[in-house]
């Protein structure tokens, strides 16, 4: 087996700031092993970890792109942080991807870096994070990155996508806050640059994960078992009820970047240069809700009811960026102005499914009811750029579209519980 490279740094006592390491070559297969990294440790490469717990108030940092990977659970409550590019020389921010068979849980936060703000040429992407799991609970924050600023004439970099793919729920719902963040796209360079894109934020649920949720749902809860468990079974009855679905996260994609005012004409080129584009919002998708369990079966007493599916996802897109205005006539009692620059879209917004009712247990126990819908929210299109001054002046940008909205589905009813079976 290729031996792994594990790429690690301490803090500065001194001056405070990080002082990375050379890569140092493992003669063994990547780490395999439980793991808390101290405060202030660096990180990136391909990681193998039996699982990972960041602890309260340490900060574990990313410096190359990272591929972490784990046999059970990831438990951050701190903080782990993608360097931005320009310390880091780079052009493009570090990106994060995290994958459990079980349960990624994050209490504390995840943020991505910011790409480089460039000289010349197009500006640095921001971090991208994705997160793998048959279960993924944020009830910090995973913000992608943002997207540097463009060089001279130059777009600007993209936001980066923060992306779950597996259930993707809350503890504790609340419309107001978003969890799930795409970064926000640079805007363009001087003059005449176009914005870059704003970062995706979607909550996906495959197949594959989908299945494993449902088989090995009793593995995540104890694994989870030091925080409160989703879908604890309730035992205030004598015939316990199910336990409800656990509410899905809300998502909101990142603004696309502005464009730039572009060029005023000059004496050789006496007529004024277009404005940069806005660029648009890519989408949000909210988590789909986890379903109810089903009541415990007490024949001959009445059944435990199913347990009530959770609330879908919401979803908000970001805003599409504005264009630049048209450059100035060289004169412009006799030169034409530059056309504005084109005004970017929003993204499309799509509310996470609701949660399944559970069924209730025999004899005839109630059943469950379905989640509720989260809310769907479009942002707004970017302000098309004005044409420049000039005679003629300059004509003002396309405007921007606004995306679709497409509410969440909702999840079924349970089945009342059947009757107890005949006794010979």
């Amino acid at each position: 087996m290729l031996p792994s490279i594990l790429f690690l740094a301490v803090v500065s006592s001194t001056s405070g700031c990080a002082v990375l390491s050379e890569p140092v070559t493992e003669l063994q297969p990547a780490i395999s092993s439980r793991e808390s990294f101290e405060s202030g440790t660096v990180i990136g490469g391909r990681l193998d970890l039996e699982s990972l717990w960041i602890a309260p108030g340490s900060v574990v940092w990313v410096e190359s792109d990272l591929d972490l990977r784990v046999s059970e659970v990831v438990r951050i409550e701190g903080l782990l942080v993608a360097f931005d590019a320009a310390p880091l020389g780079f052009l493009d921010a570090p990106n994060i991807r995290i994958t459990s068979p079980l349960a990624i849980d994050v209490i504390g936060e995840i943020r991505g870096g910011r790409g480089l703000d460039a000289a010349s040429g197009r500006g640095g992407n921001g971090s991208a994070i994705q997160l793998s799991a048959p279960l993924v609970l944020i009830d910090g924050e995973v913000r992608a990155g943002d997207g540097g600023r463009g060089g001279a004439g130059a777009s600007g970099g993209d936001g980066g996508d923060a992306n779950v793919e597996g259930y993707f729920n809350v503890r504790v719902s609340d419309e107001r806050r978003f969890t799930l963040r795409g970064g926000r796209g640079g805007d363009g360079g001087f003059p005449g640059g176009d914005g870059g894109w704003g970062g995706a934020a979607i909550a996906h649920v495959t197949e594959s994960f989908a299945i494993a949720y449902l088989e090995n749902s009793k593995s995540i809860s104890e694994a989870l078992a030091d925080f409160s468990a989703l879908g604890a079974s309730s035992t205030a009855l004598s015939c316990p009820a199910g336990g409800n679905g656990g509410d899905g996260g809300n998502s909101q994609s990142g603004d696309g970047g502005n464009g730039v005012q572009g060029a005023d004409g000059t004496q050789s080129s006496p007529i004024g240069k277009k404005g940069g584009d806005g660029r648009a919002s890519r989408d949000a998708t909210g988590g789909d809700a986890t379903s109810g369990k089903n009541g415990s079966d007490c024949c001959p007493d009445t059944g435990g009811s199913g347990g009530s599916g959770g609330k879908g996802g919401s979803a908000q897109s970001g805003k599409g960026g504005s264009g630049g205005k048209g450059g100035r006539g060289y004169n412009t009692a006799q030169d034409q102005g530059g056309d504005g620059g084109n005004a970017g879209d929003s993204g499309s917004a799509k509310g996470g499914k609701s949660g399944d009712g559970g069924n209730g247990g025999r004899h005839l126990g109630a059943a469950g009811a379905a989640g509720s819908a989260g809310s769907v929210t479009v942002g707004s299109p970017g302000t098309p750029g004005l044409g420049g001054e000039g005679s003629p002046g300059g004509a003002a940008g396309a405007p921007g579209s606004p995306g679709t909205q497409t509410q969440s589905s909702i999840g079924a009813t349970g089945s009342q519980g059947g009757p107890c079976p005949q006794q010979n």
